[in-house]
């Protein structure tokens, strides 16, 4: 069982203070397999707002082909990567799932042309 020694469990806690309190002092630390180009606010004070035009498109995306949501996908993927307020695990969550959404596009797209190929053939 861990910490089943209370001198053990004691210093360990002590310890964890101290170095709680040396990173408060020096600053930025980096995210627990992180890396420091993305850092954590050591103060725990919220991040900064959003900017109210921050990934936000006016006009309308057309959704006629399968390449108009590649476009779209495309556009936002690069949004996500740009954002530095958000975490590399919700940048890599954010992009793993618009990644399996661009390949589904991409084969309906390969799809499609396939058909197109065929229909001007017959």
């Amino acid at each position: 069982m861990p910490f089943k020694d209370p001198q053990k469990r004691k210093q360990y806690h002590k310890d964890r203070r101290e170095r709680q309190k040396k990173e408060r002092v020096e600053g930025v630390k980096a995210p627990p397999g992180g890396n420091p180009g993305n850092p954590v606010n050591p103060t725990g004070d919220p991040l900064p707002p959003v900017p109210p035009d921050f990934g936000i498109r006016t006009d309308p995306a057309p959704f006629a082909t399968a390449r108009d949501i590649l476009a779209v996908l495309w556009e936002q993927v690069n949004d996500c990567r740009a954002d530095r307020t958000a975490t590399v695990q919700a940048r890599a969550r954010t992009i793993g799932f618009l990644s399996q959404v661009g390949l589904k596009a991409v084969e309906v797209t390969d799809l499609a042309d396939r058909l197109a190929v065929l229909e001007a053939q017959g």
